[in-house]
């Protein structure tokens, strides 16, 4: 399992976000981005929001979607990887 699913994040100061019809929309408040989440990565950004670990969201996404461990633990730690460098989320 990848380091970043075992870390503990925390949603930057800079980020808000809106839940629109099940999605997610984040206006990072310093360089005016928005950023539109579909529903998996709505999951992870409530789960994130609520103080929980990436590994943790890894197991609720498998009970909620037909997906297989692997992918969802590669695609979420490629994912928090892109908060992390556009500065939506901390370590």
């Amino acid at each position: 399992m990848s380091d970043v699913l075992n870390t503990a994040w925390k949603i930057s100061e800079h980020a808000v976000a809106n839940a629109v019809g099940g999605e997610t929309v984040i206006l990072h408040l310093e360089n005016s981005n928005y950023y539109g989440l579909n529903a998996v990565g709505t999951v992870l950004w409530e789960g994130l929001s609520q103080g929980k670990m990436p590994a943790a969201i890894c197991d609720q996404i498998l009970e909620d979607f037909e997906v297989e461990r692997s992918v969802v633990e590669n695609d979420i730690s490629k994912f928090l990887t892109e908060l992390e460098e556009n500065e939506l989320i901390l370590r």
